[in-house]
């Protein structure tokens, strides 16, 4: 069971959350090609450019061992956390190795590559956002001001 789990019935999440679109035909554009299993919600893929806050959408992937995307017009602010699986992350070129317990964010046209590691497929969650908060969430959330941490940063200063 998931967070995801919790809007499964069909009228809530119609109601509440917008029509989910399970089937790779009705996916946006920017949805990966190469994922073996995935749970989606799309709220508001053109939200208005005033808007304080709106999400866009979320979801839960698991990877196919040939995951990759490569994004340098993504409209969206993104928060992404890694569940299980090995990868790496290349961040307005910095790379970093992606592991469970990765949190990373970006900001909208930031480019940015995610891929896996094919013998341990990355499992994912994320959430796309967008309006004049979005910077704020980023900013002050669990990554401060950088774009990639893990949390193992934060159970050590708790045991500390």
């Amino acid at each position: 069971m998931d967070i995801l789990d919790f809007y499964s019935d069909a009228q809530l999440v119609n109601r509440y959350m917008g029509t989910p679109l399970n089937t790779e035909a009705s996916h946006p554009p920017f949805i990966a090609k190469q994922i073996l299993d995935s749970r989606y919600f799309f709220l508001n893929l053109a939200p208005r450019a005033q808007s304080a806050l709106t999400i866009a959408c979320g979801g839960w992937e698991r990877c196919a061992p040939d995951y990759r995307i490569e994004r340098t017009d993504f409209k969206f602010f993104g928060i992404e956390f890694v569940a299980r699986g090995k990868g790496v992350l290349i961040l307005d070129g910095v790379e970093n190795e992606l592991l469970p317990g990765s949190v990373f964010a970006y900001k909208p046209l930031t480019a940015h590559t995610i891929r896996t590691s094919p013998d341990d497929s990355l499992v994912k969650y994320f959430i796309d956002f967008f309006g004049r908060g979005a910077q704020r969430i980023i900013r002050r959330g669990v990554l401060g001001a950088v774009s990639y941490t893990h949390l193992d940063v934060y159970k050590r200063q708790i045991l500390n």
